[in-house]
């Protein structure tokens, strides 16, 4: 079994313990964005509401992205003893947005400047000040993808970890869609949400958690906080047409959540934890994939959604890394619903991903 050890999170309400708290209790801190970041929308508008994470003030592009990180990799590995990982072998791998999609990132690609090696060696660097995990960069991973790129990530890390490739794998994710070029973005695409208008509110953040074989874990020491059952992600077929464009049929959504369910052995889901973000393309685009299923698993019409964006906006490449937090939290705390939660998101271009995610 692949177990969850430890969670950090960069968030608008801060680390995980006490973002989580503040979800649970249906808070949430949007402010009110930059004017010139909405286009010529006239005076009497109404103003978006974005969700931002303070550590991140001052900061552009990927050295936005890496800060966030960071700080989520000292959440998640404050007061870890590194003389208990040194020996490990340990993997990295890090979920970004894809530059097409933020136009904050593809500026800095069109003037030559890419610094993902900068980014993954910060990582690295912090990790071994603060986890004491020797990684090494042949083990290091970097994905640009969109909501549910982190359940690919995940995928692979638990088929990596079960061969005896790695003992464990760091899996972080981390996106802002809160940059004025983004928030423009999202204006001119008709997809932000302001006043009365259906839309989208901006987030940032970043997540990580810890992901280990359990007998290597109980080895040294630490207690799952979750176990990860069963990770599935499907790529957009040809009939998949992508979310941009308005689409809300293709079936990849519920190709992931039906071997989810299928690899689950018959695990009570106590909650539906999805990325749906205000946009009606993405409520229907879920509604008709749950309608879409097998009759026997039809029982997730009726159980209880947790969505993420609600309370920290839409965290891109991140979602996936906040859903699973927030799983970890709610078994942590005692207040998951069931035997296990089940999680799904779908990216722009159709792929899908799902995860069941049960207590430690």
């Amino acid at each position: 079994m692949i177990v969850i050890t430890s969670i950090g999170l960069a968030s608008s309400m801060g680390d995980s313990a006490p973002a989580m708290a503040a979800a649970r209790a249906g808070i949430s801190r949007p402010v009110p964005l930059e004017p010139e970041g909405l286009g010529d929308r006239g005076e009497e508008a109404p103003v978006a509401m974005g969700h931002v994470c303070p550590e991140a003030a001052g900061t552009r592009g990927y050295g936005r992205l890496e800060t966030l990180l960071l700080s989520a990799l000292g959440g998640a590995f404050s007061g870890a003893d590194p003389s208990l990982l040194a020996d490990s072998r340990s993997g990295l791998v890090v979920v970004l947005p894809l530059p097409p999609d933020r136009p904050s990132l593809r500026q800095m690609e069109e003037g030559n400047r890419k610094p993902h090696g900068g980014l993954m060696a910060a990582l690295l660097e912090r990790l071994g000040a603060v986890g004491g995990l020797p990684i090494h960069e042949s083990r290091c991973q970097l994905l640009e993808a969109g909501h549910a790129g982190v359940f690919g990530a995940l995928a692979e890390v638990m088929a990596r970890i079960r061969s005896g490739q790695l003992d464990r794998v760091v899996l972080a994710a981390a996106d802002s869609l809160i940059e004025e070029a983004n928030v423009q973005w999202l204006a001119d695409s008709h997809r932000l949400r302001a006043g009365s208008d259906p839309g989208l509110s901006p987030g940032e953040g970043a997540g990580v958690l810890l992901l280990e074989r359990e007998n290597a874990a109980l080895l040294r020491g630490a207690w799952p906080l979750a176990r990860i059952t069963r990770a599935t992600f499907e790529a957009a077929a040809g009939s998949d047409a992508p979310m941009i464009a308005g689409f809300h049929g293709g079936n990849a959504l519920q190709r992931a959540l039906t071997g989810c369910l299928e690899g689950g052995q018959g695990v009570a889901v106590g909650a539906l934890l999805h990325d749906g973000n205000g946009e009606v393309r993405r409520t229907r685009h879920l509604w008709s994939n749950l309608q879409a299923l097998e009759p026997s698993f039809r029982s997730l019409w009726d159980t209880p959604q947790w969505l993420i964006a609600e309370h920290f906006g839409d965290l891109g490449a991140a979602t996936g890394a906040f859903q699973l937090c927030s799983a970890v939290r709610a078994f942590q705390r005692g207040y998951a619903p069931g035997e296990g939660l089940l999680l799904c998101a779908t990216s722009d271009d159709g792929s899908s991903g799902a995860a069941l995610v049960m207590g430690g």
